[in-house]
């Protein structure tokens, strides 16, 4: 996640106890202890579960959505819609779709590393 995303997937998650970090934030030995690479995380976006298990683009954004929806009815049309994403092939489709271009096409909060930052160099 870029810092931006971070700051709203905060405020939609509420008191849900989900972590979430920066990925231009972290250290090397922090990608080591996650298991997720550098790569990966400026590639798309990266969640994962209790369990431990990754899920990347438009899979993680219905795998956070689950996660970190309000409890009760507040959160019921929240979690309906993820389901709905990830079970019905057209619209999960469409949704890697939509998160292509968007990913492809976003600007982060923070600068991109220069290629002799060195291997997990902070950018800026």
């Amino acid at each position: 996640m870029c810092t931006r995303l971070v700051t709203a997937a905060a405020r939609f998650a509420g008191d849900r106890e989900i972590g979430f970090a920066a990925y231009q934030e972290l250290d090397p030995a922090d990608f080591d202890r996650l298991g997720v690479t550098r790569a990966q995380c400026e590639a798309r976006l990266r969640f994962r579960s209790l369990r431990g298990r990754w899920r990347g683009g438009a899979l993680a954004v219905n795998a956070f959505v689950w996660a970190a929806a309000p409890r009760g009815w507040r959160g019921l049309l929240a979690r309906a819609l993820a389901a709905a994403f990830t079970l019905l092939p057209p619209l999960l489709l469409l949704e890697m779709l939509a998160y292509e271009v968007v990913a492809r096409n976003r600007g982060c909060s923070a600068p991109a590393a220069s290629a002799d930052s060195g291997p997990g160099a902070h950018p800026g």
